[in-house]
């Protein structure tokens, strides 16, 4: 039997296990600094305004400081974001049997063994806990990460039901996510708008401009949301095609996932079991 007829037991391997756990954990850390730069935006867009009287010229200089942390809390997301694209794609890579990569998302395998070593031997708890848990089990899990691959697929079937997994799960949650975005947006300006109705202009652009960070934030989450939809979209229309390759596949999913656009834990653990249970559902139906 080959090695991909058998994937949904060799994904449950301890290698594996500790690959994806690596990665979680990456993404669980990058998440938090989002959530942390979400929270000094709005004390600079929000909370700082109205403490203005009290804190007078002081009120300027903490909000240079606080875009400048801002800024650097994101540097960092997304190297915690860029690390755990690199775990994610070692992943599937080992999994398809994929030609052997000496660099993922610009890290040597020897280089992710070490890291996971520090990771796995820091927070043992945690690890095993996910590595027994599967994606419905509470807590999530890092079992079963591929469900419903049938031993009677081929090697090229089981790669395309796994890749389709990949992008049916982060579509789904991304929609979610999307118009909560849009819903925290639009409260912020109006929340903003709100505080400077009685503000000169020239009060009004200096919080604008005392907003950079948000506004930059904004603009990217934006932009990477934009680069999202034309990955898939490009995926959705090309994915019938005979010519295209696994490997080729594979790339737009390595690409989406090192952008900075993270699913929101809370839609993850909320979706979670209904989505798996879709995904096991359309795999029975032959119709």
């Amino acid at each position: 039997m080959s090695v991909i007829n058998n994937l949904s037991e060799k994904q449950n391997e301890l290698d594996f296990l500790q690959i994806q756990f690596c990665a979680r954990h990456l993404y669980n850390v990058a998440t938090i600094l989002n959530y942390i730069a979400w929270l000094c935006c709005i004390l600079t867009t929000i909370v700082l305004p109205l403490l203005s009287d009290l804190l007078g010229s002081l009120n300027y200089v903490i909000a240079v400081v606080v875009n400048i942390l801002v800024i650097v809390i994101g540097v960092l997301s997304s190297r915690f974001v860029k690390l755990g694209a690199a775990y994610k794609m070692r992943f599937d890579y080992k999994l398809y049997q994929f030609q052997d990569c000496e660099i993922y998302q610009g890290y040597t395998t020897d280089r992710l063994r070490e890291i996971a070593a520090k990771i796995i031997n820091r927070y043992k708890k945690s690890y095993i806990k996910a590595i027994s848990h599967n994606g419905t089990d509470k807590p999530n899990g890092v079992k079963d990460w591929y469900v419903e691959i049938s031993k009677d697929m081929s090697r090229a079937e089981a790669i395309k039901n796994c890749q389709k997994q990949n992008g049916f799960f982060d579509k789904e949650i991304m929609k979610i996510a999307w118009w909560v975005f849009v819903g925290l947006v639009s409260a912020l300006i109006i929340v903003f708008v709100i505080l400077n109705l009685t503000n000169t202009v020239a009060e009004a652009v200096i919080y604008v401009l005392s907003g950079f960070a948000l506004i930059k934030m904004i603009v990217t989450e934006i932009y990477y949301y934009v680069m999202v939809y034309a990955m898939y979209y490009f995926e959705d229309k090309v994915k019938d095609e005979p010519e295209v390759s696994p490997l080729t596949r594979q790339k737009i999913i390595d690409e989406r996932r090192k952008l900075n656009l993270i699913t929101p834990n809370i839609i993850y653990k909320i979706k979670s079991f209904k989505l798996h249970s879709l995904v096991k559902a359309e795999e029975h139906i032959q119709i």
